[in-house]
């Protein structure tokens, strides 16, 4: 066996597609090589995290095992550092060499993306990546929530698992809400944004190639800039919108605040709730990165669920800090998932 950085040249678009029908079968759209093209190969940051790419582990032509490095770069009191996010791992099962052959193909990929520069991360993956995370990666805190706009059809899409198979949706951008203003972006507009971490906190790094990227990518993101405004304060958000048919979902990718002050937090998020509701959304999902979303998101509807998230920092000798001495600032654009269905 042997490891091997996938390319773009017909060879490994043809082993990838062929590993995606055997482990992937039932996955919507499994990430499609434009996508992963873009995801990877052609991402804005990638250039600042050496080594960024689709890995696989080859017998002969054919792809055993996958794992991806993801560009992750991280910035602590204006210094950025190289790193890679470890996502998108999959082995073959092979009943002749038994679960131990799966085993060492999932080590191998595993070790050789460790080794490339700059620090390691993971986030939410198989019950067995969790569990050997566990063992050899530092969790760091983070809260997932889901805020129900209508808890009638976001049950239906849980009941229905119609949450697999939603693609981004055709916005109405000319929206009137009574109580604030409303402007909607997208494509290359997505550029400008910037977000709001608070003071001493540790990011990743965006460019705003990257907002440009996600935001030109709409038939895949589904990613859309929103400005709201009250009477006294302006808020930006990054939005995915997806739906199928006329039930639509929302992910709260990133935020930017001009203001800490709470009544105007939550009037704005009495704008984005109305918002919303005029795109039929019916749940909002979100990685809470600080006490600002968290109010915002409590003003947009009363029922809400936040629960743990994984995240994990892979420790390595080179790395010059712990994970443990900082005060993490983690949002929804830090998932791999940003750039595909």
């Amino acid at each position: 066996m042997r490891i091997e950085r996938l390319g773009r040249d017909r060879t490994s678009v043809e082993g990838y597609v062929r590993f995606q029908q055997k482990f992937w079968p039932d996955r919507f759209g499994a990430d499609t090589w434009e996508a992963l093209l873009l995801k990877y190969f052609d991402h804005p940051d990638a250039d600042c995290c050496p080594g960024s790419g689709i890995y696989a582990c080859m017998e002969g032509d054919e792809i055993l095992g996958v794992q991806a490095a993801y560009p992750f770069p991280v910035v602590k009191n204006g210094t950025r550092y190289a790193g890679h996010m470890l996502v998108d791992w999959g082995a073959l099962q092979d009943k002749d060499k038994g679960p131990l052959f799966r085993a060492a193909v999932g080590g191998q990929l595993f070790r050789t993306l460790v080794e490339l520069p700059g620090r390691k991360y993971a986030s939410i993956g198989s019950p067995d990546a969790m569990r050997n995370l566990a063992c050899r990666a530092t969790r760091i805190p983070s809260v997932f929530s889901v805020t129900l706009l209508s808890p009638v059809k976001a049950a239906l899409v849980r009941y229905a698992k119609l949450s697999s198979v939603v693609r981004p949706i055709s916005l109405c951008t000319a929206l009137k809400v009574a109580s604030g203003k409303v402007e909607v972006l997208t494509g290359a507009d997505l550029e400008g944004f910037q977000p709001t971490p608070p003071d001493g906190t540790f990011s990743v790094y965006h460019s705003p190639e990257f907002w440009r990227a996600l935001g030109l990518a709409r038939r895949t993101t589904g990613a859309v800039r929103l400005k709201l405004g009250t009477d006294v304060t302006l808020g930006e958000f990054i939005l995915q919108v997806k739906g199928s048919g006329n039930l639509h979902l929302a992910t709260l990718l990133s935020s930017r605040f001009e203001s800490e002050d709470q009544t105007a937090i939550r009037k704005m998020g009495r704008i984005l709730s109305e918002t919303l509701q005029k795109w039929n959304v019916c749940a909002l999902f979100a990685t809470e990165s600080d006490i600002r979303v968290s109010r915002l998101l409590r003003a947009v509807s009363l029922f809400r669920r936040a629960h743990p998230s994984e995240w994990w920092s892979i420790p390595r000798p080179s790395d010059t800090f712990a994970a443990t001495e900082v005060k993490w600032w983690l949002t929804g654009a830090e998932r791999d998932g940003a750039w595909a269905y």
